[in-house]
């Protein structure tokens, strides 16, 4: 199944097809991901601003960067 098919997709066959990736393709996973999930929308200011704060060191890697390798780590595991 591609998402480019021209029916209408419910949650439940976009899991399964995230799913699929994640086991099967994961190159394919890791772009849909970049693609379509934003990490700054659900990163409160307060978290950001204690990330950058600590101590006045200037962080080498982005609070972004940071999460997104975290979570490549829980993903593949």
């Amino acid at each position: 199944m591609s998402f480019n098919s021209k029916k209408q997709l419910s949650f439940g066959d976009l899991y399964e097809q995230a799913k699929d990736w994640a086991q099967n393709d994961k190159p394919q996973f890791l772009e849909m991901l970049d693609q379509y999930l934003d990490l700054s929308e659900f990163i409160p200011f307060s978290f950001y601003t204690a990330y950058y704060k600590y101590f006045g060191r200037k962080r080498e890697y982005d609070l972004e960067s940071m999460l997104s390798a975290f979570i490549l780590q829980k993903i593949l595991g």
